[in-house]
């Protein structure tokens, strides 16, 4: 099976930044945004190829921190809410 991830990796070079399992699903972090948002179809393609499912998620990086998080979202919410 890990294997599979190698294999993953080697479809996506330079922006997979790890690949793990999660139960019998497979999950890849990526520290890039523009893939994060729009991967064309790419994640897609690997789900047919491997016959597997595949989450995309972002790495810690590109995360914002919580503080910021918060108070952007009491900007956006109102206190009624």
């Amino acid at each position: 099976m890990p294997d599979i991830l190698k294999d993953i990796q080697k479809e996506l070079p330079k922006i997979i930044c790890s690949a793990n399992f999660e139960a019998a699903n497979i999950v890849l972090y990526t520290d890039n945004a523009e893939f994060f948002k729009d991967n064309k179809g790419k994640i897609k393609e690997l789900v047919n190829k491997f016959k597997k499912r595949i989450e995309l998620r972002a790495d810690d990086k590109l995360l914002k921190e919580q503080e910021e998080v918060e108070k952007a979202i009491k900007e956006i919410v109102p206190q009624e809410a």
